[in-house]
């Protein structure tokens, strides 16, 4: 028995080097191939696919566009497509310059979001560059502690617990509960918000899904579904409903409820 392992061990190491030899005779790849002309424009790497602004923030970022080639100067044109933002069409390189910082220019509600879609035009691009991305800006609001509140959760924790509450510097009544439902730090806020009495007027957003950050989507739409999305309260207890999903179709209910116990507006 063991002749026979031992011959059929020298059989397949035989047999392991005749592919390998074969492999390596008929596998070899030509190199990729260089470019060597034209513009070779690209998008940096490392460009963010999204920003994050304040109120008081100058409404701009900056992306950078570099080249392979840097001998001539060179005109690069850019493309654009998000009707909120103004980019340059152009970006004039000198003669030996191997980047250029482009500034694009938004202009955005504060609490709004949008997106843009930049890329090089083709025939300037390099073929193993980045040629398009699409960046997603948001200008939030400024946010003030209006103290804690008890959060009681039956559908997802089963638990309860004390939580912030802050308000939106720039909004009219707009709150925000930190991170009813997601991990800590993972930034997921529920906003709501209030009359001039202090009570109760709607969950946020509403007719759009919102992801809760547990796995789950919130969809508040009361107008089409009244007995499942309401918000009311009585005093300083509220009550809320909402429907969910965790694949975009299959809606379930749900609901939820806190005790606003430090620093409710309506004492």
């Amino acid at each position: 028995m063991k002749k026979i392992n031992k011959y059929i061990s020298m059989v397949a190491l035989g047999a392991l080097t005749m592919v390998f030899n074969a492999c390596t005779d008929e596998c070899e790849r030509e190199a990729s191939p260089v470019q060597t002309d034209g513009i070779t424009a690209y998008i940096d790497f490392n460009t963010p696919t999204s920003f994050a602004f304040l109120p008081d923030d100058e409404q701009s970022f900056e992306i950078k566009i570099g080249r392979q080639l840097t001998t001539e100067a060179a005109t690069v044109h850019i493309t654009a497509e998000g009707e909120k933002f103004n980019v340059p069409q152009t970006v004039e390189f000198a003669a030996g310059e191997t980047e250029k910082a482009v500034k694009i220019t938004f202009d955005i509600a504060i609490g709004a979001s949008a997106s843009v879609k930049i890329g090089i035009e083709e025939g300037d691009t390099y073929i193993y560059g980045l040629t398009e991305q699409t960046i997603k800006v948001a200008r939030d609001y400024t946010w003030v502690s209006a103290g804690s509140l008890t959060f009681s959760d039956p559908i997802f924790t089963g638990a309860e617990g004390e939580l912030k509450v802050e308000k939106a510097k720039e909004g009219n009544n707009l709150y925000r509960i930190i991170e009813p439902y997601c991990e800590e730090g993972a930034g997921i806020h529920l906003q709501f918000t209030l009359d001039d009495n202090h009570n109760a007027v709607s969950l946020l957003p509403v007719g759009s899904l919102f992801d809760l950050g547990n796995g789950y989507q919130l969809y508040y739409v009361p107008e089409q579904y009244p007995n499942y999305c309401f918000f009311t309260n009585e005093g300083n207890s509220f009550n809320f409903g909402f429907l969910f999903t965790d694949n975009g179709s299959d809606l379930y209910v749900g609901n939820g409820s806190f005790v606003w116990s430090k620093e409710y507006p309506g004492k």
